[in-house]
């Protein structure tokens, strides 16, 4: 199974037997882009500024910049957002993003000194880790069964980010009535748990439609107009 995945990621990651438009754009234009953007080379010199090494910089941050500018996404929940450095890339496409994050109580801190180089403040909420409750959205707010938890600004997502590196994973249930009628998902890493076994819940679950798997990145489109599919990047 392995070396069949492997000899599908090498074809399919250049486009080579991929017969739908959507998903030839995003492996070609996105995934496998060979373009370069200001940002790539401006968030560096800011982290430099403040202190923070610019080598923490991933390829998946690259990646996150380049799915959101494709899609003009402009509302983004990120859930356990690190120290917002992936942010810094979620909000850098256009000035008309906002960004709310959605963490554990043991999703670790973020970065002084990154959060200071964002246009805005993400809206941030801290889920209770004793509430296995659903998440449920209402107009403009977020709610579990017992409380309100944030505003949404717009009521609904356009992507959604999950950081598997924490122990809060929203279900797919949760994820569905967050995002949008156009909303993806990103699941980073996918390589180890417990973002594997995540990973691979999403991936097997008819309603997520359209999976992109990377290496250490999943991404979904669980739009009911796209051909079921699985792709290998």
């Amino acid at each position: 199974m392995r070396l069949l995945n492997r000899f599908k990621r090498l074809k399919q990651s250049r486009g080579h037997g991929v017969h739908s438009p959507f998903a030839f754009e995003l492996i070609t234009q996105v995934f496998r882009s060979p373009y370069s953007f200001y940002a790539f080379f401006d968030i560096p010199e800011r982290l430099r500024t403040q202190g923070v090494d610019p080598r923490l910089i991933t390829p998946f941050n690259h990646l996150s910049f380049r799915l959101v500018h494709h899609f003009k996404a402009r509302n983004i929940l990120e859930v356990n957002p690190g120290t917002g450095i992936n942010t810094l890339f979620l909000m850098a496409p256009s000035t008309q993003i906002n960004c709310t994050w959605l963490e554990g109580e043991t999703s670790g801190d973020s970065d002084g000194s990154i959060l200071s180089l964002l246009p805005r403040q993400p809206h941030r909420v801290v889920v209770p880790p004793t509430s296995g409750e659903e998440l449920l959205l209402s107009g403009e707010r977020l709610f579990t069964a017992s409380q309100e938890l944030l505003p949404t600004k717009g009521g609904v997502f356009d992507a959604i980010f999950v950081n598997c590196s924490n122990t809060y994973l929203p279900s797919i249930d949760q994820l569905l009535k967050l995002g949008c009628e156009r909303a993806f998902w990103v699941i980073h890493p996918i390589n180890k748990e417990p973002g594997k076994q995540y990973w691979k819940q999403i991936v097997y679950d008819k309603r997520s439609n359209v999976a992109f798997e990377g290496i250490k990145m999943g991404t979904v489109f669980p739009w009911d107009k796209l051909t079921p599919s699985r792709y290998f990047v």
